[in-house]
């Protein structure tokens, strides 16, 4: 079993004591690739890769480590299914799709965030939403599952919607 890291991105430094006491070495002189997630719809979330690559990595493991930044939700997310990464350090979406692929977890941070979602005032209800259309942030970003989940509580899909549109902004 590959090993994983789930996170808040709120806070790194939980995130790194977390792996850095739960991870067990690997054998003397191997190389470990480590996966920072960055969600592209949080800006904050750039300093996780600081906050990992800032630890005393190769010595809790004992032997080198290569820290790959990813920014790219897509790749993340194949990277799960592909096995490529040794650790995954990354949102609860990223951590969920790890687990299924035989991955296991490591550590986490504590925490909770809230999510809401806004819309025009004739909508009152996500039922509202029916057939009108929405924007979503970047389509494998966190809260665009969030956004599915609280669709899918109504018995909806992004199909039940005029359209649905998918941005990059960190908003």
């Amino acid at each position: 079993m590959r090993n994983i890291v789930s996170a808040s991105l709120f806070a790194p430094m939980a995130l790194v004591a977390a792996f850095a006491s739960a991870a067990p070495p690997p054998a003397p002189a191997s190389m470990t690739r480590v996966m920072v997630v960055a969600d592209t719809s949080d800006e904050s979330s750039d300093l996780l890769t600081v906050a990992v690559a800032g630890t005393p990595l190769q010595k809790t493991l004992g032997g080198r480590v290569v820290v790959v930044p990813m920014r790219d939700m897509f790749d993340a997310m194949r990277a799960t299914r592909t096995g490529e990464y040794d650790v995954i350090v990354g949102p609860a979406h990223v951590a969920a799709s790890a687990l299924v692929h035989s991955y296991e977890l490591i550590g986490s941070t504590a925490g909770q965030a809230k999510y809401v979602m806004v819309g025009s005032p004739s909508v009152k209800s996500l039922a509202d939403l029916k057939g009108k259309r929405a924007y979503f942030p970047a389509q494998d970003s966190l809260r665009s599952y969030v956004a599915r989940g609280l669709l899918q509580e109504e018995k909806m899909t992004p199909r039940s919607l005029k359209q649905v549109t998918y941005g990059q902004t960190s908003g």
